[in-house]
Formats: structure tokens, C-alpha cells, sequence
């Protein structure tokens, strides 16, 4: 785990590159602003390792700030068992002082319900659009168990 996180923020999102739909484009921001204001900050994601490498170059960030994650052979669940992994096996000066999550209904929601379970972290959920109604009526039925299975408890 980056060091930066023991001090500082950790974003989760599923995607930092150009098919983030904007989501990682806030996230990086959020990152780079912090960091240059002195809270440590780092993102963890899903991202193909091409996207990454795209984002760090193109915008001259330091590597360290992205720590991408394998996600399962189940990709569109955004479901990462590494992620979880790391949060499980987190010591305590390898704590971020705050979680924030960008969007929901994926297996990343998991992770920061980890953090927070775990070790009190505290959680920053932006849903970013994704609790409107148009959104809630697509893919009910895999919102419905994801609700039951982890994020309510999440929210």
C-alpha cells in the first residue's frame, strides 16, 4: 500500500482513463489539488494498466498516486478480490484518514464499507447521479442484490 494513504485520502473509482466518464478526471484532480496542498492523496482502481500509464503520462503524475487493481474475470461487477485484499491486511499506520468513493452499485462499494467496518475509516460516498431515478430503473435486478448484499450497509 502507498504510504501517502496512511496519512492522507484515498479515492476509490473504477476507472481513471478515458472511458471514466469524467469520473476519473475528478478523482485525479482531487488528487493532485490535495497532494499539492499537503494532505497525501492516491487513487485505487480497476483501470486497464494502458489507461493508468495514459493518465500519469499525459498529465505528468507521479505513478505512485495510482495503484491499479486487477479486477476479477467478472470485470462489470467492478468487483477487485486484491482491493479487498489490502484492506483486510492493513495494519494500522496503513490507514488513510478518510475513503472517498466515486459512484456506486459496483464491487467497489464493498471496499470502502471495508474500511469503514474495519478500521473506522470514514467514508465520503458520492453517488455522482448514480441514486436518480433513470439510473435506479436500469439493471433493477443487479441493483436490488447489490442493495441487499452490501450497499445499503454502505450508505
Amino acid at each position: 500500500m502507498a504510504a501517502a494513504v496512511a496519512r492522507g485520502a484515498l479515492h476509490i473509482v473504477a476507472k481513471v482513463g478515458r472511458r471514466s466518464f469524467g469520473l476519473g478526471s475528478l478523482a485525479v484532480d482531487l488528487v493532485r489539488y490535495q497532494n499539492a496542498e499537503g494532505t497525501p492523496a492516491v487513487i485505487w482502481c480497476i483501470d486497464t494498466a494502458e489507461e493508468v500509464a495514459w493518465v500519469t503520462r499525459s498529465l505528468g503524475l507521479p505513478p505512485a498516486w495510482i495503484r491499479r487493481f486487477e479486477p476479477s474475470r467478472y470485470g462489470f461487477t467492478g468487483y477487485a478480490p486484491q482491493m479487498e485484499r489490502e484492506v483486510q491486511h492493513a495494519g494500522d499506520g496503513e490507514r488513510p484518514k478518510v475513503v472517498h468513493q466515486h459512484s456506486i452499485w459496483s464491487g467497489l462499494s464493498r471496499v470502502a464499507l471495508q474500511w469503514r467496518k474495519r478500521c473506522g475509516t470514514p467514508i465520503v460516498v458520492a453517488a455522482q447521479g448514480a441514486l436518480e431515478p433513470w439510473c435506479l430503473r436500469k439493471s433493477q435486478w443487479k441493483k436490488r442484490l447489490a442493495l441487499l448484499g452490501y450497499e445499503s450497509a454502505n450508505l
